[in-house]
């Protein structure tokens, strides 16, 4: 393996003893969370197995949605922004926000699909919505109705 400035190196390697056998050697320090360790550990198990896998290798994805509960502005199509965040100039959009037929189709869609969505129900934009409602946010209580559903 070539390093910059061009020294060279040798970071895993095998030999032959004179019985027979065949040893792996390591040149790096490492533990499970270090990244070169990471990247190696399949090919480690793969070689001291000489391929029988001893399981399952997976790879995880999770969504957080983060601040659920908030509006936000519609993309500007004619200024190519978000308005109060990005736009240069006096561009408007609606405000949107995530109804109470959200809810329930995100649970629905979550139950069809076996993909569990992570929701983070911190409040914030309940409380301005129920002020700007009279007292009420149809949104925060679909959402305590069906925390169940969510991660």
């Amino acid at each position: 393996m070539s390093f910059g400035g061009g020294v060279r190196g040798v970071l895993a390697g095998t030999y032959r003893t004179a019985d027979g056998r065949e040893e792996l050697f390591l040149t790096f320090a490492f533990n499970a969370a270090q990244q070169q360790f990471r990247l190696l550990a399949p090919g480690i198990v793969d070689w001291a197995t000489r391929g029988v896998h001893l399981g399952y290798r997976r790879n995880y994805l999770s969504v957080h949605v983060d601040d659920v509960l908030l509006g936000d502005r519609r993309w500007s199509v004619t200024g190519d922004c978000t308005p109060g965040e990005d736009c240069t100039g006096v561009q408007e959009t609606a405000e949107i926000r995530m109804t109470p037929a959200d809810v329930a189709y995100a649970a629905r869609w979550q139950a069809a699909t076996g993909f569990t969505l992570d929701l983070v129900f911190n409040g914030s934009g309940g409380v301005e919505a129920a002020r700007a409602a009279g007292g009420r946010d149809e949104l925060t209580e679909a959402l305590l109705a069906a925390a169940g559903r969510f991660r």
